[in-house]
């Protein structure tokens, strides 16, 4: 039997729609949303409980994750390994300004945007503790301030969005014929069983996938409407009120989503280029 065959074979994904990782990601979200609009004062709580708790127990550890796989980046990128071609195929899909466009839109969108500038702010109004001192003059505080945020939206942020995980999932969707799904990361580690249907390493790598994605891309979202409602009160004077807020957010969920259900080849390449 195929590779390809047997991750689609009874015994393990099948193909089409995961209704388990739908129904568990689906109900969490909508869980959240019903909390978050019923109980906004608990929610905003909650979350900020778990913000600090797992800062607090697994925010050492991030930042040298996100250190270590920039030292693979540079390793791929310095040495034979970085000239290896994945996906099959001679020449890119896309010419390199239809990637940076897309890459530029869909992965630092209005996140970006928004807290590369407020961040180095912050971090100047509080300085990190790692420099923190008392008389601190404007410069002492401005250095380190740039610095945090630089390692937040530079090299070690690109490494982390383009280079381990993404190899990984191209070489074992192209080459080794297995799903294109958050789980064949795991692969490596536990081998054929992560792709049973309820495996539960698997089964909560794209359930966490996709709860990350849609909190993402909402939070971005939400950004972006307040930015482009007060954007547009500056050029033409109509009121930034909650009514605008929420019809350009609106706006920018239709957009979104036409782009994300027409494809990369499409929607997203064609709005990205625009």
């Amino acid at each position: 039997m195929k590779i390809k065959e047997k991750y689609h074979s009874e015994d393990y994904l099948g193909k089409g729609v995961q209704k388990t990782a739908l129904f568990i990601s689906g109900g969490f979200l909508i869980l959240f949303f019903l909390l978050a609009f019923l109980a906004p004062d608990f929610t905003e709580k909650a979350v900020g409980a778990s913000f600090d708790w797992s800062a607090q127990f697994f925010g050492l550890f991030w930042q040298l994750l996100m250190l270590a796989t920039l030292i693979v980046g540079l390793l791929l990128m310095f040495t034979r390994y970085g000239r290896v071609k994945l996906g099959k195929q001679e020449t890119p899909e896309f010419s390199n300004f239809r990637w940076i466009a897309m890459v530029l839109t869909t992965l630092l969108a209005s996140g970006g945007v928004f807290w590369a500038a407020s961040e180095p702010m912050s971090h100047f109004i509080t300085t990190p503790p790692l420099f923190s001192a008392e008389n601190l003059s404007a410069w002492d505080r401005a250095v380190p301030g740039v610095a945090q945020a630089f390692f937040h939206w530079g090299f070690s942020a690109w490494a982390v969005l383009g280079t381990v995980a993404t190899i990984v999932l191209m070489y074992a969707h192209y080459h080794r014929g297995m799903p294109l799904k958050p789980r064949t990361i795991l692969y490596p580690l536990i081998g054929d069983k992560v792709f049973k249907r309820y495996n539960f390493f698997g089964l909560t790598a794209d359930v966490t996938s996709i709860i990350a994605v849609a909190a993402g891309t909402i939070g971005a979202i939400g950004f972006l409407g307040l930015q482009a409602a007060y954007a547009f009160e500056q050029v033409t004077g109509i009121e930034s009120n909650l009514f605008m807020q929420i019809l350009f957010i609106v706006i920018l969920i239709g957009i979104a989503t036409i782009s994300a259900v027409t494809g990369v080849d499409k929607g997203i390449q064609l709005l990205s280029r625009f």
